[in-house]
């Protein structure tokens, strides 16, 4: 996957300037924009790796696996090839 991090600039998910106004989330928590299902996806943890493209991406396979194919192909397959233990560049 060429955007297997979606890299990009951090921006706060919450408070000033933040992606989402309404949801629990620390004023300090960092994302990576992109067309996430949602900006917890693009979480950057303390060291700048991305802490929760995995997780949620296993969220969304779990409980909606045709939808999220459908609505991300790109996610979807890098979701079920990271848990298959495959890695792409």
């Amino acid at each position: 996957m060429k955007e297997a991090y979606r890299k990009g600039d951090y921006f706060p998910i919450t408070g000033q300037g933040g992606l989402v106004d309404d949801l629990p989330y620390e004023d300090n928590e960092m994302t990576r924009p992109d067309n996430y299902p949602t900006p917890y996806a693009g979480r950057v943890a303390d060291d700048g790796s991305a802490a929760e493209i995995i997780p949620v991406g296993g969220e969304l396979l779990t409980h909606d696996p045709v939808g999220f194919a459908m609505s991300d192909p790109d996610y979807f397959h890098f979701t079920v090839d990271a848990l298959r233990g495959n890695t792409r560049d």
